[in-house]
């Protein structure tokens, strides 16, 4: 709700200094992730989403990343995280438009 309303804000051009949000959104990856996160990656990196929202993106995916084991989790559709620790773009849009998370990320996100 917080980046939707800062992007709104962000775009009209009342807010410009993105400094503090970006702090917050690393602040909430690390909350998600149940530890530091060494390697910040630019998972989302479309120009035509805004950047705000590409913020807030890249950090719950980071954090989701880092708390996922490192080897391939891999469901009928795709390859979640890869061996290089990448989010793969393709099962998370899968699992977007199908409303359905991946079959084991219960299991993975309580085993931390």
């Amino acid at each position: 709700e917080s980046a939707l309303a800062l992007t709104d804000a962000h775009e009209r051009g009342l807010v410009s200094n993105l400094d503090s949000f970006d702090s917050w959104c690393r602040t909430v990856a690390v909350e998600v992730a149940g530890r530091e996160i060494p390697h910040w990656r630019e998972l989302v990196s479309d120009d035509q989403i805004p950047v705000v929202l590409k913020m807030s993106l890249n950090a719950l995916l980071n954090g989701l990343a880092e708390r996922l084991p490192k080897t391939s989790i891999t469901s009928d559709d795709a390859c979640v995280i890869g061996p290089d620790g990448r989010l793969s773009p393709h099962a998370m849009a899968v699992g977007f438009l199908k409303k359905q998370p991946h079959p084991r990320m219960e299991e993975i996100l309580h085993e931390q």
